[in-house]
């Protein structure tokens, strides 16, 4: 996905604001990047803000890459008019150029930061300022770092910051989903412990963000004010899995790369914390989920059979057929039919299998993308209503399909289907609705603001 893509995927307002990046004073001495050697080691430094732009060029005005947090380490190449020339380590992982003053040869502590905070000056508001929410972005649910901050901003008589502080750990003590006055009904996908951008909805109609907008400063801050309203710590989301409502989900840690915005996030009321789900910012449902369905012997052979028809029916290999089909990459999950119908069954099959000649140059894979939908008829047979089949001849071309719960997304009293297609460095979401006896996909591209 591009970063043009992506803009197509956010929105704009403001909830909690998530401060701009925070300088603190670091002691590198890089070389010019004029003078520096092809060959150079790249020294290491770390991220000494709570989050810091990184960019296409060394410029305020240049590309935004992504944010990277507090302690992120970072590969430092050269220095350039006040930047510098850096590679990310980690989940960000983006290459450009930094303010040369937030970044540090010593990893950053929380104990660190707080020791900063405790001796800054009682009537330098914005140092204050600064250093606690360096405090806070280490750990932005964890009450004691609150109560550590807000001690230190009371006693310094920072009245108004102390009000701000005061009303997020009171949200994070008491959390509770709230929809803006001007904010859409929004949905996230909720996988694997994080959040990340789905649809909204309209008047029973998913479409994808509205673009932001904009290029240089002004994406800047309109990507800004979409994080710090939707992904600002401790937001709460209601959580919806197997057709149902369990609990929230708290928003713990925006991490970004801006090919896909996403946030760390912490289960409440959950009986099973780590189930795959959606986030709402709106009641979708009330009612409890659905118990898990065991597909039974009869079931699993009728998918089987199924499958292996559809496969043969696309000319594939009957060698490649059994592999695919015997492989551990096949998964069967059976959710309620409609109106006490017989259990739906969703069936994934993903699989590569690797050239016979690893030697060849051109090495030629062969990478299979399998998803069927089976519903049963009036004489209880299991028949094929919605099916994809993709194959791919090139490692990194090709995709998966997993399913991850069902919901009525768009509220019409019928349950859909939430996928996920993953790419080689990314991820997908897809939403199967009815369509008379079929499935199609109900988010819509937004061409809108």
């Amino acid at each position: 996905m591009t970063r043009r893509a992506l803009a197509t995927l956010i929105f704009t307002t403001a909830f909690l604001a998530i401060p701009p990046a925070i300088a603190v004073e670091g002691s590198l001495s890089p070389p010019k990047c004029a003078a520096q050697s092809d060959n150079a080691a790249p020294a290491l430094a770390y991220i000494i803000a709570s989050s810091a732009a990184v960019r296409a060029a060394p410029s305020a005005t240049a590309e935004l890459l992504a944010y990277a947090p507090i302690a992120r380490p970072l590969n430092l190449f050269c220095q350039q008019d006040g930047w510098v020339k850096v590679s990310v380590i980690g989940p960000v992982g983006a290459n450009g150029w930094l303010r040369a003053d937030l970044a540090g040869p010593e990893l950053p502590t929380r104990d660190a930061a707080l020791a900063a905070l405790r001796s800054a000056q009682a009537t330098n508001f914005a140092a204050l300022r600064t250093h606690s929410e360096r405090v806070l972005a280490f750990d932005p649910l964890d009450e004691d770092n609150f109560e550590a901050v807000l001690q230190v901003v009371r006693n310094a008589g920072d009245a108004e910051w102390t009000q701000k502080l005061e009303r997020r750990l009171a949200a994070l003590r008491a959390p509770a989903v709230a929809q803006g006055s001007d904010e859409p009904k929004v949905l996230f996908i909720a996988s694997n412990g994080s959040m990340r951008p789905l649809a909204r909805l309209d008047g029973g109609k998913l479409s994808t963000f509205p673009s932001i907008g904009g290029s240089g400063e002004a994406y800047d801050k309109g990507y800004r004010k979409y994080v710090a309203r939707y992904f600002a710590p401790g937001r709460a989301y209601h959580f919806y899995t197997r057709g149902g409502v369990e609990g929230m989900a708290i928003v713990q840690r925006f991490s970004d790369e801006l090919e896909q915005p996403m946030a760390t996030i912490r289960r409440v009321a959950a009986k099973a914390p780590e189930a795959n789900g959606l986030l709402a910012n709106f009641t979708l449902t009330e009612r409890q989920p659905d118990g898990e369905l065991a597909v039974s012997p009869g079931q699993q052979k009728a998918a089987l059979e199924l499958a292996r028809s559809v496969l043969k029916s696309r000319s594939v290999q009957r060698a490649d057929i059994a592999r695919i089909l015997e492989s551990q990459n096949v998964a069967i999950n059976a959710i309620p039919g409609q109106d006490g119908a017989a259990p739906v069954l969703v069936m994934t099959a993903n699989l590569e299998i690797p050239p016979e000649k690893p030697e060849q140059e051109a090495q030629v894979f062969r990478i299979y993308t399998l998803l069927l939908v089976m519903e049963a008829n009036n004489q209880g047979k299991y028949e094929l209503t919605h099916q994809v089949f993709k194959k791919a001849s090139a490692e990194g071309e090709g995709a998966t399909l997993d399913f991850l719960t069902h919901a009525d997304v768009n509220q019409d009293g019928k349950a859909d289907l939430v996928l996920r297609e993953g790419f080689y460095e990314s991820n997908g979401y897809w939403i199967l609705g009815r369509q008379g006896k079929g499935w199609k996909e109900l988010v819509e591209s937004n061409r809108g603001n």
